[in-house]
This record gives structure tokens, C-alpha cells and sequence, in this order.
């Protein structure tokens, strides 16, 4: 059995955690630890139609994001790694300073710490590089995706690419027999 821990945190496109953890889910062979924060919250209220504990159900555990003594914050505990999607502003600001304020950065300082992947960057670079191919536009990214005068139309067809890109980022991870 394979321990991710799945963190999804305050940045545009929390359908993109929601649909990864979708398809985890529908992996016997992986257990799923999921982080939510407070930011992830708000947007999943304001912006989407996710009802949050439903999708809790989905993760074998689930952790409050303050909660630093959680097993995931401690070395000693074995995980095969950790997936922030998105990765917002703060999120990567703690982890490239090593400010553990929050269980989502302190899991990861320890993924970090411990050798064991941390894998925001390559699920980044797919949902990018399908965004800048459906909408002909420059895509900038940091720790999540900002694209300028998008139409409603097009903000639909990038969720529907996150959603897409998700699943290939687990479908990625299971060919890797989840390293």
C-alpha cells in the first residue's frame, strides 16, 4: 500500500485537487492523506459547487490544516510522497523559506526533508501547457495558473483541461507504481 498525501491549498483551480482525489480514490493500492486550507476553503465555496465533506469521504484520512503534531507532520511516519495541486502563493513562499505555519507546509518541509517526492511541479506544467494549447494564450505560472481577460467560456474549457490534467497526473503516478 502506498501512502500520497494530497494537499490542496488557497490558489484558483481547487477542482484540480478535488479531481485528483476523485481518482485516487478509485486506487485500492494507494491511501490517500488529504490537507485542506483555509484559502482552498473559501475558493471551493465561492467557486465551485464541491461540497467539502463529501470530498473528504474520498481521502482515507483527512487532517485539519493547523493540526502540526498530525502523524504527516512527523518524519518517522512513512509516506510515498505528497502532491499540493494547486500550490498557491503562500504555500510555496513557506516551503521555499521553510515556514511551517501550517500542517500542508510542514508535510511537505518533511516529504522534503525525508527524500520523498513532492509533486506540484509536473502536474503544473501538464495543466499548462494544456491551457496555453486550448486557448492560444501565454500562460504564467507560480505555484498555480494566472491567465489574463479570460471569457466564461474560457475559464469552463480550462477547468474542463484541469480536469483532464488531474487525471493524467494520477494515471502518471499509478505507471510509476506510485513513486
Amino acid at each position: 500500500m502506498k501512502r500520497l498525501i494530497v494537499a490542496i491549498s488557497g490558489a484558483t483551480g481547487v477542482q484540480m485537487g478535488a479531481r485528483l482525489l476523485e481518482v485516487l480514490h478509485h486506487m485500492p493500492q494507494v491511501e490517500t492523506h488529504l490537507v485542506i486550507s483555509r484559502g482552498a476553503e473559501v475558493i471551493f465555496q465561492r467557486e465551485t459547487s464541491i461540497d467539502l465533506e463529501e470530498l473528504k469521504k474520498l481521502a482515507d484520512y483527512t487532517y485539519d490544516v493547523d493540526n502540526l503534531a498530525a502523524a504527516i507532520s512527523s518524519g518517522s511516519y512513512r509516506t510515498d510522497g505528497m502532491i499540493i495541486l494547486p500550490c498557491s502563493m503562500k504555500t510555496l513562499s513557506g516551503l521555499a523559506n521553510a515556514y511551517d505555519e501550517d500542517l500542508i507546509v510542514r508535510a511537505a518541509d518533511v516529504c522534503l526533508k525525508e527524500n520523498r517526492r513532492v509533486k506540484d511541479v509536473y502536474a503544473a506544467q501538464t495543466v499548462a501547457k494544456q491551457l496555453c494549447l486550448a486557448t492560444n494564450e501565454t500562460v504564467c505560472i507560480c505555484a498555480g495558473l494566472h491567465l489574463d481577460h479570460a471569457s466564461q467560456a474560457q475559464i469552463k474549457e480550462m477547468m474542463d483541461n484541469c480536469t483532464q490534467a488531474a487525471q493524467q497526473a494520477a494515471e502518471a503516478y499509478e505507471k510509476m507504481g506510485g513513486q
